[in-house]
C-alpha cells in the first residue's frame, strides 16, 4: 500500500465518521421530537420498524410485527377501517397518506399517532414500497380534549346561565362561526341561519360609523373591547346590545379571531335630554363616582400607564391624571373642550364618540392625538359615561391607550 493509499483511507475513516456522527445526530433528534420512521416492502409483505417506534409501543424489536396483518393488531379496533381505507387509497394514488389514529401499547393503554407516508412505485406505477413517519402525539391529544371537554362545559354553564355567547374564526377556508342559542334569539337568526357575511347591516345605520371604527381597531390591534350598539332585527325590531369579549387582528389588518357574549340592554334608560344640571361635584375625582366601585377607580386613575380623562357630559376636561398631563401637557380649564385636542382629521369621529357616550353608551375608537412633545401619536381610546342612580350621565371617563411609542 502506497503513503497515497494511506491518506485516502484515512480521509474516507474520516468521512465515514462525519456521517456516523451526522446519523446520531439526527437519531437524537428525532427521538427527542418523538418521531420515528418505518418501511414497508409492498411486495413480500414485510415491515423494517424503527427502533424507538418499538420503544413507543413498549416492546422490543424481536417482539414487534412485520406483517401488515400483524400491525393491525396494534391499531385501535374504532381506527381500523379509517386507517384500512387510507392505506388502499394511498396505494391506488387516489389520495396521500396522511391520518391520525390511535395503536394499543403492549400494557394496554393508548397512544395516538400523526402518520405520514409515501408510496413508492416501479416502471410501471405498481406500489412497491410504502416509507413513512409516525409522530407520537399523545400528550397534545389529551391537551386538546381537555380543552375540548372545558370548552363543552362552559358551553353548558353559558346556556344555563342564558348567556349570548359567540365566537367568530376568519380562515382560508372562510368564516367559521359558533353561537349559542340564547345569541341567535337576540339576533333574530333562525336556528339553523348563518350569521351574515357583513354583520353590520344588522347594525342600527347611526351606529354604523362607530362600529365600523371599533371593527378597524380591533382589526389592527386586537384586544377587549366593551361597546354598545343598535341592532335592527328583520322585524323590524331594534334591540340595543352591549357587546363585551376579545378580538385577535393580524398585520394584514383583519380580525382572524373575536369572542364574546352580547347583552341585551334595551330596557335601560338612556340619558334623558330634558333633564340637565346634575350634581358633577361627586364625579370630579372617580375614586367617588357613583358608577365605578372605589377599588376599581383608584386603579384606574392612579395606577394604570393610560392617560385617562374626565370629561362633564358637555365635553368638557374636568380632570385627567398624571399621564394625562405628561402626555397632552396642562389641561384646559373646565370650559375646554374636548374634542378640540384632536387633530382635524379626526374630531368628527371624536364628536360621534362623545355624542354616544353622553347618551349612556359605552364606545371606542382610534385616532391620532397631539402629544406635549409637539408631534402626533395614535391612540385607542375608550369612552366610558358616569351615570348616576337614575342612569343620566353624569360625566364621561376617557381612558386613552398609546398604540405609537415615539420614534428615537
Amino acid at each position: 500500500m502506497t503513503a497515497r493509499d494511506d491518506v485516502r483511507t484515512i480521509d474516507t475513516m474520516a468521512e465515514v465518521a462525519v456521517l456516523i456522527a451526522r446519523e446520531e445526530r439526527l437519531r437524537l433528534a428525532m427521538q427527542a421530537a418523538r418521531v420515528f420512521f418505518w418501511d414497508w416492502d409492498v411486495v413480500h409483505d414485510t415491515i423494517v420498524w424503527d427502533e424507538g417506534l418499538a420503544g413507543a409501543l413498549q416492546m422490543r424489536m424481536d417482539e414487534v410485527p412485520t406483517s401488515a396483518a400483524g400491525v393491525k393488531e396494534l391499531i385501535h379496533p374504532g381506527d381500523v377501517e379509517r386507517v384500512g381505507h387510507a392505506i388502499e387509497a394511498a396505494l391506488e394514488g387516489r389520495s396521500d397518506y396522511d391520518l391520525r389514529f390511535r395503536m394499543i401499547r403492549k400494557d394496554g393503554s393508548v397512544r395516538w399517532t400523526d402518520t405520514r407516508a409515501i408510496v413508492v412505485r416501479d416502471s410501471f406505477g405498481r406500489p412497491v414500497r410504502m416509507v413513512g413517519s409516525d409522530r407520537d402525539v399523545t400528550d397534545r391529544v389529551a391537551l386538546e380534549m381537555e380543552a375540548l371537554d372545558a370548552r363543552h362545559r362552559l358551553a353548558r354553564i353559558a346556556e344555563a346561565a342564558r348567556l349570548a355567547w359567540f365566537e367568530i374564526e376568519e380562515s382560508e377556508d372562510g368564516q367559521q362561526t359558533e353561537l349559542s342559542e340564547h345569541c341567535r334569539a337576540l339576533l333574530g337568526l333562525a336556528q339553523s341561519e348563518a350569521l351574515p357575511a357583513d354583520i353590520s347591516s344588522r347594525i342600527h345605520p347611526k351606529d354604523r360609523p362607530a362600529y365600523g371604527s371599533l371593527r378597524e381597531r380591533l382589526a389592527l390591534w386586537g384586544g377587549e373591547f366593551d361597546d354598545e350598539f343598535r341592532i335592527v332585527l328583520p322585524s323590524g325590531v331594534v334591540r340595543r346590545v352591549r357587546s363585551i369579549g376579545r378580538a385577535q387582528g393580524s398585520p394584514e389588518g383583519a380580525v382572524k379571531r373575536v369572542t364574546g357574549i352580547y347583552m341585551d340592554v334595551t330596557s335601560r334608560p338612556l340619558r334623558d335630554p330634558e333633564q340637565d344640571g346634575a350634581d358633577l361635584s361627586t364625579a370630579i375625582h372617580p375614586p367617588s363616582t357613583p358608577a365605578l366601585s372605589a377599588a376599581i377607580a383608584e386603579a384606574a386613575w392612579h395606577l394604570t400607564r393610560d392617560a385617562i380623562q374626565l370629561l362633564d357630559d358637555t365635553g368638557g376636561v374636568v380632570d385627567q391624571n398624571e399621564v394625562a398631563e405628561t402626555r397632552f401637557g396642562p389641561r384646559r380649564e373646565t370650559s375646554g373642550s374636548w374634542v378640540a385636542t384632536f387633530t382635524q382629521e379626526s374630531r368628527t369621529e371624536a364628536d360621534r364618540a362623545l355624542s354616544r357616550a353622553s347618551d349612556g353608551m359605552f364606545t371606542s375608537f382610534v385616532a391620532s392625538l397631539p402629544v406635549a412633545d409637539g408631534g402626533e401619536r395614535l391612540f385607542a381610546i375608550e369612552l366610558s359615561p358616569l351615570l348616576d342612580g337614575r342612569s343620566r350621565c353624569i360625566g364621561i371617563l376617557v381612558r386613552s391607550r398609546l398604540l405609537t411609542e415615539p420614534e428615537s
